[in-house]
């Protein structure tokens, strides 16, 4: 995928992707495809509960008990 070689994502990086839209998803898997650890970050419970589905580690950004720089950093 395009994001992917552009990115130069490796299996030892750490992904953050902010949005689960479709191109949000798209980059998330190609990055894990590759090995990477992937969080993804969104809004929408369906959109959430289907990265969670695909095996991407999620975070809710209305979650304002747990932010998205702490996630990233746990």
């Amino acid at each position: 995928m395009w994001g992917r070689k552009v990115a130069d994502v490796k299996s030892d990086d750490r992904v953050v992707v902010i949005g689960c839209g479709i191109r949000g998803l798209a980059a998330a898997l190609a990055a894990k495809e590759t090995g990477a650890n992937v969080v993804i970050s969104g809004l929408e419970e369906d959109r959430l509960s289907l990265a969670s589905s695909l095996g991407l580690e999620v975070v809710d950004a209305k979650n304002t008990s747990l932010p998205l720089h702490k996630a990233v950093r746990s």
